[in-house]
């Protein structure tokens, strides 16, 4: 069954729109991070926003949808928030550019530590937002194989090479930064160098490579 397009959303044109569609996003955002996203419902979400049910029925038609553009909105902002860090292969060296990828990483763990919380809990159970979940992890690992390099192989064997080494990179970094919020008196200075050391041990002996 095809999904329904979204009804356009002709209040977040106007200023009071856009601030109840921050509210909006704010509550549920807190919500699905701390209850999961079948335990949230529309109700508390508008409670905790101080607007009327019907308000969010006019900003999103459901509940996963809301869940969804929350996501994406999330995901969209790590990954280009690492893309805009990120130096270019011709200007700083292998080892630089892991150390700025993992810097902007765990920059927005802690800077935005609720949003971060949402888009690393297990998937709901409704199959079109576990697929969106599936889609934000590959956007995730085609983000974390640029801090690997090698951008440009043509040998098909390099390149699963490559994707292995991502998703052993994005594994470990997503393990920290969890471990990190349980343990906040560790600084964010002492938690990237530990996981630069960890990843560079490895990949810095195949920078040479270009992989």
């Amino acid at each position: 069954m095809a999904r329904a397009e979204p009804k356009p959303d002709r209040r977040a044109r106007t200023a009071r729109g856009q601030r109840s569609r921050e509210a909006i996003f704010t509550a549920a955002m807190g919500l699905f991070a701390e209850q999961g996203y079948e335990a949230a419902s529309m109700v508390d979400i508008a409670d905790r926003a101080a607007l009327s049910k019907s308000v969010i029925y006019d900003h999103f038609a459901s509940k996963g949808e809301l869940h969804r553009a929350l996501l994406e909105r999330e995901a969209d902002a790590l990954l280009s928030n690492l893309a805009e860090t990120l130096p270019g292969a011709d200007e700083a060296s292998a080892g630089a550019r892991l150390k700025a990828g993992i810097e902007a990483f765990f920059a927005y763990a802690e800077e935005r530590p609720v949003a971060w919380r949402l888009l690393v809990r297990d998937p709901p159970t409704d199959p079109e937002l576990a697929a969106t979940y599936n889609a934000i992890q590959q956007r995730a690992s085609a983000a974390v194989a640029l801090l690997i390099g090698g951008e440009h192989l043509k040998d098909r064997g390099q390149r699963r090479h490559k994707e292995m080494l991502a998703e052993l990179l994005k594994s470990a970094l997503t393990g920290l930064a969890t471990w990190w919020s349980d343990h906040p008196d560790a600084n964010r200075e002492e938690v990237v160098e530990v996981a630069y050391a960890f990843a560079w041990f490895g990949l810095g002996r195949q920078a040479g490579e270009g992989v």
